[in-house]
């Protein structure tokens, strides 16, 4: 495994002028080393229906990550990102389209995952990973907000591996993985690998589609179609990133993340 060096989430703003204010900013990257190249994921938080664009600094492996679906994109004005921690928040207010206030969690950690090999037994080493918890809350007495995350990776040409019910990754056959709450996409040209998970009682169903361009486009509709005032409802998706033969790192991630509780920043 790459010995991964993290770099805190940087906010800027997308025309490259420089900022000490925050409520100017519309641009955030994290960067970290992998291997001999440098990974990075940018998030335009004008337009969460774009999601992150992850790029691995080879190729990349996916365009975009957990793009938000009927989250309209919003003025620069109206963003107030700030960071706590390893998570960047971003607020969306309620609006007359869009009765649903939304709050967006974009956590960058490095999971600590212990070597699989019986020459490194005890060694245990950084796996970077982005977690988004997903929060709704709104006003009205009942509302049916039916969330949804999609993700597209670059071409359809690629290994699927789906977390089965012994905690394994096994290889899927066809064009798209089933419904599953955590996969992995291998691409053919690389050992770079991308776990993507969703918690299973967030996840009510799973669409995938090969677009006209080639790239493989996986949607996940999350439970939460009734919404009453006041409420707030947390939905957590995530993504593991490798450059691993082995599956190894990506299952420990996968376990390591749904056994885990909603984290108290959210």
């Amino acid at each position: 495994m790459a010995n991964n060096q993290v770099r805190k989430w940087h906010l800027s703003r997308s025309d490259g002028r420089a900022s000490k204010s925050k409520d100017v900013c519309d641009v955030a990257t994290v960067q970290w080393d992998a291997g001999d190249a440098v990974s990075r994921i940018e998030i335009d938080l004008a337009s969460p229906s774009t999601g992150a664009t992850y790029t691995d600094g080879v190729g990349e492996v996916a365009t975009r990550l957990f793009g938000i679906d009927k989250l309209e994109t919003v003025g620069t004005d109206q963003l107030d990102p700030y960071l706590r921690g390893d998570d960047l928040i971003v607020s969306y207010p309620a609006s007359d389209k869009r009765p649903v206030g939304v709050e967006l969690y974009w956590r960058w950690s490095e999971f600590q995952i212990a070597s699989d090999e019986s020459e490194n037994e005890g060694v245990v080493a950084p796996l970077s990973t982005l977690e988004l918890i997903y929060s709704l809350e709104t006003n009205l007495l009942d509302s049916q907000p039916n969330p949804k995350v999609t993700s597209i990776l670059l071409n359809s040409s690629r290994t699927f591996y789906c977390l089965d019910d012994t905690q394994q990754l096994v290889e899927v056959a066809g064009d798209s993985p089933p419904q599953t709450h955590a996969c992995v996409f291998r691409s053919p040209d690389s050992e770079r690998a991308l776990l993507l998970a969703v918690m299973p009682t967030d996840l009510k169903s799973t669409n995938s589609v090969i677009l006209e361009d080639g790239r493989f486009q996986l949607d996940w509709e999350l439970n939460s179609e009734f919404l009453e005032k006041g409420v707030i409802r947390r939905l957590r998706v995530f993504a593991a990133f490798d450059d691993n033969k082995s599956n190894h790192n990506l299952i420990a991630a996968a376990n390591q993340f749904l056994s885990s509780e909603i984290p108290l920043t959210a």
